[in-house]
């Protein structure tokens, strides 16, 4: 959850569960994309880039801990597997 506030391309307000909001930090909007930074206390810092697309934000979050970001995930079949379960 957001509580955001836009003061030209000044980017404020809060980020994470209702019961629990963590500032935000180094927020910017430029062209429709908002960008900002939140850290969790003893957690990982969260980067946010997001695109106001009809009225809604959408985009992506990256999450680094101790200067590691982790890898995304793939979970994808080789081509051959793929053409083995074919038949």
């Amino acid at each position: 959850m957001f509580h955001l506030t836009q003061k030209g391309k000044a980017l404020t307000g809060t980020a994470g569960p209702p019961e629990q909001q963590w500032r935000i930090d180094k927020g910017a909007v430029n062209t429709g994309k908002a960008t900002f930074e939140v850290q969790q206390p003893n957690g990982p810092l969260f980067k946010l880039t997001l695109t106001i697309v009809k009225e809604r934000l959408q985009g992506e979050m990256t999450g680094e801990r101790d200067g590691i970001v982790p890898r995304p995930r793939q979970n994808r079949r080789r081509e051959s597997e793929v053409s083995a379960h074919r038949g």
